[in-house]
């Protein structure tokens, strides 16, 4: 008899659970277009506050300074005279990126978080981390920057947070940002050796969040700030060595590698914590 009731309960439970589930998952879609909105429109304040547009326009005229003293030395015959490629000026204000890629990968990844993870601490915690992580994917892509504005005030979040968070601790925070800090260092100044391009600091100052974020563990053997960093690595890699072939970025060209690192973040927080 006991076990007809139990039975009878699990029954009525799965019937209901999915019902809430997707009310659940609807609302956090909604609100993942929602935020994605408002992070485009931190992106603008953001432009203007560090007078992006302004410094490159200066940017632009020294170019263009530089290349018309060169052609009047060389003279008006001279062969040597050199050609001054286009300047391709960035994009500013509301573009594409803020009015559909960021809602729509917002929305996208907040509802498979909360039906992969359903509602608690952790959802919160993640959803906030998906968010940051997808305002600076969606700004670097646009404008080849990860800022400091952004980064240093997610790492004081990541280290206050990491006490309230499961599987998450100070000590593998710090540990975490401290790991990814020093081998993003490391690659960055390889890379500035072999390559003269390649990571950037604003890399390296991303990587420290990551790692606050994932954290970092050897004694528990948690190393979830080590898979992010290696699944955005290969990641990148493997959309680099596409985009070569297919002849759409030459070698010479720069790639964001910042989108790269968020991705790894985000399937780490997805599939371990």
């Amino acid at each position: 008899m006991g076990l007809d009731v139990n039975l009878t309960d699990q029954a009525a439970l799965s019937s209901i659970a999915p019902a809430v589930l997707w009310w659940q998952v609807v609302l956090a879609v909604v609100a993942g277009a929602v935020v994605g909105l408002l992070s485009g429109a931190l992106t603008i304040l953001i432009e203007r506050f560090e007078k992006l547009e302004a410094e490159e326009m200066e940017e632009r005229e020294e170019y263009l300074r530089d290349i018309e003293e060169k052609r009047l030395a060389a003279g008006p015959d001279a062969e040597d005279a050199p050609e001054a490629p286009p300047w391709e000026m960035e994009s500013y204000g509301w573009t594409w990126r803020e009015r559909i890629l960021s809602p729509l990968l917002t929305a996208i990844a907040f509802g498979a978080f909360a039906l992969h993870q359903g509602v608690g601490v952790n959802l919160y915690i993640h959803l906030v981390w998906i968010a940051i992580l997808i305002h600076i994917l969606t700004f670097d892509l646009k404008h080849h920057l990860v800022l400091d504005v952004i980064t240093f005030p997610a790492l004081i979040l990541a280290l206050g947070l990491s006490p309230l968070t499961p599987n998450l601790g100070f000590n593998q925070a710090v540990e975490g940002a401290v790991v990814c800090g020093v081998l993003f260092l490391f690659m960055f100044s390889l890379s500035r050796l072999l390559f003269h391009g390649g990571f950037g600091l604003g890399d390296v100052k991303l990587s420290v969040v990551i790692g606050a974020i994932a954290g970092f563990d050897f004694a528990q053997v948690q190393f979830g700030a080590l898979y992010a960093i290696t699944y955005g690595v290969f990641i990148g890699g493997a959309v680099v060595l596409l985009l070569l072939i297919t002849r759409l970025r030459g070698l010479r060209d720069s790639v964001a590698y910042a989108p790269f690192l968020c991705l790894g973040t985000a399937l780490v927080l997805y599939q371990y914590l």
